[in-house]
């Protein structure tokens, strides 16, 4: 048997299936088997310039910075000039002026003394803060999503709305970032606000398009319908496919956080005005904006290019597909309730995801206010993030793979994660504590590493977790529910976190709220049973599925008791008698 033969082989074994095999595999294939596949991948790569460095960093300190400007604008100049000290104070400054000191956040400085700066609003429907407008903007751009996503969720389900839905929500995404060059002065804060709302809104929902394609190309790899509908291969597959996506959406997010960085540096000074006379307000983090937009349309091209429609189901006489997505959505609900684990998940995943979402934007708002870190500083820290997280992905996918650990257990350690971070970020509520937004390297450590550790394994279990646990052929129409699941509580975090803040006056104190969330997310994913929700939905017929656990069970325990007399021989399972075999899982 040739090499290439041998490689085949191997991918046909579920416990020979690593990343970097299988993305190896797919890249020689480019060409026939494997096109579709990186066409999958690229979009990952493509639309991480949004989300990891427009959404992450650059959007919650530019809505907090304008708002800051505009609510400060003709009371507090900014910032203080060179000739202060705490000697002599800021003589010859016509208004109090704003001073930054890291551990502390934003004092008011006049010709005497610092102060704390006095709260100032601005109107946003209702007066808010600028950490409250940031926070606001962002509840309701999930708001959006979660609409979006029951009207035009489940089109993907029929005719060729699947591919059509990536490319025009895609198109629009990348608009509205381009549109962000036009946020010429302090006073279009509600511009770019709105901005933002739609532009969350068409990024969140071209993400269901693309997900619902996770499911319908596993099943076509060549392998698994050799392997006569090998469930297990099939999960391996989806899982090797979402880490590949998710790996090389960090390879991009770093890059693009790279160039983002360079760009808001050279082009804009540290008083936020620009090197280049006339080119208007906050030009770096504008042109910034604009290339994350750029870079998502030109790398979704090969997208569009190369991914196939999947046409769907016809859409039954009579039916109008406008009201299609919100009767859909009543009755996926109702079909996600026949299925008790498929529902256990969706709640665990309504209330770890909103944790896990919110503790970015809280983290990076804190490293602004209360660090004093410009966004091209903490661009840094996502950086870090990002190779952080690639490597996260390989340890963990090697971790359940090598010691046959379950899935949800996997996912119970990656929102343990999120409790540690969000226990190190309470600590700094109280004044004496020597930790906790204190110091500028508590954003790379354990904010950055723990994070980046986290979350891309964390979306990537999630997702295969998901397509594990919806009903074979209602996957577009299950992926908007796991999306509305996300958006629907996404909303809730920011707006609680601004609330808290509101009280306070304290970003620390919102760490509180994101740790009893990680929490009670960690004991409701301790409730689902994977393998029988697999069964339940027809993954995988009912029998397998318990002798299939009382496998990973035994794997676990023999891995336990090996760790006890200090040494780990193998995991291949223990032999039992038959009364063990037929007992229940």
């Amino acid at each position: 048997m040739d090499m290439e033969n041998q490689e085949d082989a191997a991918l046909r074994k579920p416990e020979k299936i690593d990343l970097w095999s299988f993305m190896l595999y797919d890249c020689k294939k480019v060409k026939d088997e494997g096109k579709e596949r990186v066409a999958w991948y690229v979009y990952d790569w493509a639309n991480q310039s949004v989300a990891s460095a427009a959404l992450a960093v650059l959007l919650p300190v530019f809505l907090n910075n304008i708002a800051s400007d505009e609510a400060y604008k003709g009371t507090l100049s900014f910032p203080c000039p060179p000739t202060c000290t705490l000697q002599g104070g800021c003589p010859g400054v016509k208004y109090p002026c704003q001073a930054c000191i890291a551990g502390v956040g934003k004092l008011q400085w006049d010709t005497k003394h610092l102060s704390p700066r006095a709260p100032m609003t601005v109107d946003f429907m209702f007066p808010v803060g600028p950490f409250e407008f940031a926070m606001k903007v962002t509840s309701l751009s999930v708001a959006l999503q979660a609409l979006l996503y029951i009207t035009c969720g489940p089109m993907g389900d029929y005719g060729s709305h699947r591919k059509q839905g990536l490319i025009i929500s895609t198109l629009l995404c990348c608009i509205c970032l381009i549109l962000y060059l036009c946020i010429t002065k302090p006073s279009m804060y509600v511009v770019a606000g709105i901005l933002t709302i739609l532009m969350n809104g068409f990024f969140g929902l071209g993400t269901v398009f693309y997900n619902s394609f996770l499911p319908l190309l596993a099943s076509e790899h060549k392998d698994y319908k050799a392997s006569n509908g090998d469930q297990k291969l099939w999960q391996r597959i989806q899982n090797a496919m979402s880490g590949i996506g998710m790996v090389a959406g960090y390879v991009a997010g770093i890059i693009t956080c790279v160039i983002c960085a360079v760009i808001a540096r050279k082009l804009t000074k540290k008083d936020g005005s620009s090197f280049f006379a006339g080119s208007g307000y906050r030009i770096g983090t504008r042109a910034a904006l604009a290339f994350c937009g750029g870079w998502f349309l030109l790398f979704a091209l090969w997208t569009f290019r190369f991914l196939r429609e999947h046409k769907g189901k016809d859409l039954p006489a009579g039916e109008r597909l406008i009201f299609k997505g919100w009767k859909n959505t009543y009755h996926t609900l109702r079909e996600v309730m026949k299925y008790p684990e498929t529902l256990k998940f969706a709640l665990a995943w309504f209330v770890y995801s909103d944790a896990c979402a919110t503790l970015s934007t809280v983290g990076v708002l804190a490293g602004s206010d209360i660090l004093c870190m410009d966004a091209t500083s903490i661009l840094y820290v996502v950086i870090e993030v990002h190779v952080v997280a690639i490597i996260g992905c390989y340890v963990f996918f090697w971790l359940e793979g090598h010691f046959k650990i379950p899935v949800k257990y996997v996912l119970m350690m990656l929102v343990g994660i999120n409790v540690f971070i969000s226990a190190w970020g309470m600590s700094g509520y109280f004044k004496s504590s020597k930790i906790g937004m204190r110091h500028e390297w508590e954003m790379f450590w354990p904010f950055g590493f723990f994070y980046g550790l986290m979350i891309g394994a964390l979306h990537g279990y999630s997702r295969s977790t998901w397509a594990d646990l919806s009903p074979p052929g209602k996957e577009s129409e299950f992926f908007a529910f796991y999306a509305i699941t996300d958006k629907g509580s996404s909303w809730l975090g920011p707006l609680v976190c601004a609330e808290i803040y509101k009280q306070t006056q304290s970003i620390c104190a919102a760490f509180f709220f994101l740790c009893g969330m990680s929490i009670f997310g960690i004991f409701l994913i301790s409730c689902v049973n994977h393998e029988k929700g697999m069964a339940d939905v027809g993954r995988v017929p009912e029998r397998e599925a318990h002798m299939f656990e009382e496998v990973t069970l035994a794997s676990i325990e023999k891995f336990n008791l090996e760790m006890q007399h200090g040494h780990i021989d193998g995991l291949e399972g223990d032999e039992k008698d038959e009364s063990e075999e037929t007992a229940p899982a």
